[in-house]
């Protein structure tokens, strides 16, 4: 998202000015303000109607990788009770 570069560039002549001037004070203030606007611009981004939440992503892909395990889980447990079977004959 370019208003990401916005904010940035902004924060960053601002404390380039401050620096300038001698007063560091200012400094992390700015800095703490770069920090809001950016996750106000990521929570936007991430509830955009175009697209889907990273959060509800990041769900599925815990949910999937559950199942995977599980179905591995499942696949030995056939393999080994078939070769005991195999093997009993």
């Amino acid at each position: 998202d370019r208003r990401f570069g916005a904010a940035l560039e902004t924060t960053c002549r601002s404390v380039y000015k401050t620096m300038e001037s001698g007063d560091a004070a200012p400094v992390l203030p700015m800095l703490a303000d770069l920090v809001w606007r950016s996750l106000c611009i990521a929570w936007e981004v991430d509830g955009a109607e175009n697209g889907v939440p990273k959060a509800k992503l990041n769900a599925t892909i815990v949910k999937l990788e559950d199942e995977m395990k599980q179905l591995k889980s499942d696949f030995e447990s056939c393999r080994s009770s078939y070769f005991k079977e195999l093997i009993s004959l």
